[in-house]
């Protein structure tokens, strides 16, 4: 029987750690950029499952983004910067500037697309204000690394946002039964549960879940507006 592989973002327990038994956040993303050269196969350039879901999300999101017609945009868990890249090629008209808490991943971006910007900040503790502000901030496939700071993650977007501006939040969801976060959410379903309950500074203006069997992920989309 052949040996069955943990995601990489568990194999080096960088990012979540089992702990007395129950799996924990640890966020070592600099350990995890360092060590991995391309974590999650954010390049998509292999023929694997999770490859082929990035595309799909990607495409989704950037759908989305053409609709909204933001002039900047903000896209924060950037990671190496693959996402960003597509978003500018998508959206040569618009300001694309990635953002990730591993300065490690912002040094690897910014060999890799030298011609993009990029920033180093963890949205769950901004301090300081920014002197951009974006008419779309993104969070990227970071949903289940801020859970435990949602609400003020969210708060943090803010300031961040011009008068027009949205958050739009891309995130797999995955079809196991998960062992992180299940109090506060643990599918699709339940976290728009969660930001109905708990919002109070946004509207969801769109949400949409695609649950397609040819993927190994379903890829939620949500646009949330500030009230």
């Amino acid at each position: 029987m052949g040996k069955t592989l943990k995601p990489s973002h568990l194999r080096g327990d960088y990012v979540f750690k089992e702990i007395g038994g129950k799996l924990e956040f640890v966020g070592d993303f600099n350990g995890l950029y360092t060590n991995d050269p391309d974590p999650w196969d954010q390049s998509a350039t292999t023929s694997g499952e999770i490859s082929h879901y990035h595309t799909h999300s990607r495409q989704r999101l950037t759908d989305q983004l053409e609709l909204l017609a933001p002039c900047s945009i903000l896209e924060i868990g950037c990671g190496l910067g693959y996402t960003t890249k597509i978003l500018q090629d998508a959206l040569p008209d618009t300001e694309v500037t990635g953002m990730d808490i591993s300065d490690v991943a912002i040094t690897k971006a910014s060999k890799l697309f030298p011609q993009l910007r990029f920033l180093h900040g963890d949205i769950r503790f901004l301090e300081e204000p920014h002197a951009t502000q974006y008419d779309v901030v993104i969070l990227n496939q970071l949903l289940w690394y801020i859970l435990e700071e949602l609400p003020q993650s969210l708060k943090n977007c803010m300031p961040l946002l011009t008068s027009r501006g949205k958050v739009v939040v891309s995130q797999a969801f995955p079809r196991t039964t998960l062992r992180y976060g299940t109090e506060i959410c643990s599918d699709f379903k339940s976290f728009i549960q969660y930001l109905n309950k708990n919002l109070k500074i946004f509207n969801i203006k769109y949400s949409d879940l695609d649950k397609s069997e040819t993927f190994i992920h379903d890829d939620g989309l949500i646009t949330l507006q500030p009230l």
